[in-house]
């Protein structure tokens, strides 16, 4: 279980922080004080023994004021990496600045070096836990991280947080993570291999930060960078650049290219042999 303290005004937060750890087993009977906290949103995490999370009517009675929305949860960086023992979410290693450090995550309590794998945040919302991909750069995860950090603030502070319609902001690389997650869930290892060797080869060919500025020309040219710079054969260009088209129709992205636009091949027939043939 995670104790979490919200932004409020001043000392006032103080104050009720110090009257839940203070708080007699009658008024909180299922709560354990956390170990140590500190003032301020999301760095008031404190890891104590598990048990069940105090309801919300018990945290209103201890004198926080009622949120529309109740929010509960941080928002810590993680990394998913390969491991000895398989695919393991790890916290990554921050900086005394609190800057997420690239490719460093803790392994059973020791830092080690990951350049692969997904960073992720996680927020905890009405109870439930949420974990978004937010790309492979560390710097970018991070930006991402505050910027949730911030929306979080905002709600916990009662000001009303409008939806986010713009699928404009979608990055490419997150998306791209996302989409490769749900692939590895319900694919087959060798088309989940092929995705994303294919969508790797895209970001290479693809500088564009969002998913709404691809556009034709970087599709035309994403069939040349397959042909002159990986040397992939007329099929192979065809295959990975049906994935791209995949994955931009799975983020609502369509009518980019034309069928004239796609890149071709020639399905060759297999040679057939006489039974004589085959007996010589």
């Amino acid at each position: 279980m995670r104790f979490i303290t919200r932004q409020m005004s001043g000392r006032s937060h103080c104050a009720v922080l110090e009257q839940l750890i203070a708080a007699t087993p009658s008024e909180f009977p299922n709560a354990h004080p956390p170990d140590t906290a500190k003032c301020g949103l999301f760095k008031t995490l404190a890891i104590a023994q598990p048990a069940p999370i105090i309801a919300q009517e018990q945290v209103l009675k201890s004198g926080i004021p009622r949120r529309k929305e109740y929010i509960e949860g941080s928002n810590p960086s993680l990394k998913k990496i390969q491991t000895a023992e398989g695919l393991r979410w790890c916290p990554v290693v921050k900086s005394v600045k609190g800057h997420v450090r690239p490719d460093l995550v803790l392994v059973n309590g020791f830092e080690a070096r990951h350049p692969e794998g997904t960073y992720y945040i996680e927020w905890r919302q009405n109870g439930s836990r949420i974990r978004k991909a937010v790309g492979k750069d560390a710097t970018e995860a991070d930006n991402q991280r505050r910027v949730k950090e911030a929306e979080l603030n905002a709600v916990n502070a009662g000001v009303p947080i409008l939806a986010q319609t713009d699928a404009s902001r979608v990055q490419l690389a997150a998306a791209i993570a996302e989409f490769l997650e749900e692939t590895k869930e319900h694919k087959k290892p060798k088309t989940f291999s092929a995705y994303e060797l294919a969508l790797r080869y895209f970001q290479e060919s693809c500088h564009k930060t969002y998913v709404r500025e691809v556009e034709r020309k970087d599709l035309l040219k994403f069939s040349i960078f397959l042909r002159d710079e990986k040397h992939q054969g007329p099929r192979s260009v065809y295959n990975k650049f049906e994935t791209v088209m995949s994955f931009l129709k799975a983020q609502g992205v369509r009518d980019l290219i034309s069928k004239n636009d796609w890149p071709t091949f020639v399905e060759e027939e297999p040679e057939i042999y006489e039974k004589e043939e085959l007996d010589k």
